[in-house]
């Protein structure tokens, strides 16, 4: 973007409705410039589907050792496993695209299947994005895709979104059902973890009656990560809604969050984010100025 020329976003988030809304939280649309050069998306506890329609965007993996391995052009759409740490995103025009957020140990009926392809387990797209051709099959993307830009308004996108993926989870259950085993149990383990004072993961395999093995097998086939990495991800999400609804006193957050004390907070934030916590509200604010909403995206240059 040039200097000087004025920033116009839009962003619509609706929740989907029937069947499809077991499986996918929100669906949101996004269009327009940004005014700075870099996102950063916090990693939120959830797989995410993104089908762009517009200029390619950048990716980049700040784990990654150098700049050429982990920069990468994307172009049409991909998959972003469970993240255990930031994505850098870079638009290269125009933003233009749609996407959906699934529940917690729900998107297995999204993870491949095509043409007799095997369903991939959610551990194997852990801090990784994929294209989702290699999922879905080139023509079913494209198909999504031509369906999808042909709507109109951002309304009726993301209405053309969710017949797309209700079409996708329609065929998924009817034809080599995906590996859904153990979900409902797994739903409740995860509603423990996550609750207001959540339980420890020995404590969530007692009640449950199962051991710590199994849960974690569970856990990383359907969600991609062990449930004391959930746990955190769970705890680290609730501290940056409060960071972003404001610049609180961090040992109250930190309290209010049920870390064990301030450094301990600071020192999970910053392994989530890559930030300090006043880094993440200093360049929220200076573009989003206070609020929650969207909590996951920080402008980073």
């Amino acid at each position: 973007m040039r200097d000087g020329e004025p920033a116009s976003f839009e962003f619509l988030r609706l929740r989907p409705r029937g069947p499809l809304a077991r499986f996918v939280s929100s669906l949101w649309f996004a269009r327009g410039r940004i005014h700075y050069q870099r996102d950063a998306i916090l990693p939120g506890g959830h797989l995410t589907l993104i089908l762009n329609l517009g200029a390619p965007h950048r990716t980049f993996d700040p784990r990654a050792p150098q700049e050429l391995a982990r920069s990468r052009l994307r172009t049409d759409a991909w998959l972003c496993g469970q993240q255990r740490g930031p994505i850098l995103s870079e638009p290269t025009a125009e933003t233009h695209m749609v996407g959906a957020f699934f529940h917690p140990a729900r998107a297995a009926p999204f993870l491949g299947g095509s043409a007799g392809g095997a369903w991939r387990p959610a551990a194997e797209l852990t801090d990784q994005l994929v294209s989702l051709e290699s999922l879905w099959g080139a023509t079913s993307v494209a198909r999504a895709r031509d369906e999808i830009a042909s709507a109109g308004a951002p309304a009726a996108k993301l209405a053309a979104l969710g017949r797309v993926l209700e079409a996708r989870l329609n065929r998924a259950m009817g034809v080599g059902r995906p590996p859904l085993g153990g979900v409902a149990r797994l739903e409740r383990a995860l509603a423990l973890l996550e609750g207001p004072r959540g339980h420890s993961v020995a404590a969530v395999c007692e009640q449950l009656g199962v051991s710590a093995r199994h849960l974690g097998g569970e856990c990383r086939r359907l969600l991609g990560v062990s449930p004391k990495t959930y746990a955190r991800i769970v705890r680290f999400n609730r501290a940056l809604r409060g960071a972003a609804r404001g610049a609180p006193r961090w040992s109250e957050l930190a309290r209010a969050c049920e870390y064990y004390d301030q450094a301990h907070f600071i020192r999970d934030f910053r392994r989530f984010s890559g930030l300090t916590p006043g880094e993440y509200v200093a360049r929220r604010r200076a573009v989003y100025g206070e609020g929650e909403e969207a909590a996951e995206f920080v402008p980073m240059a």
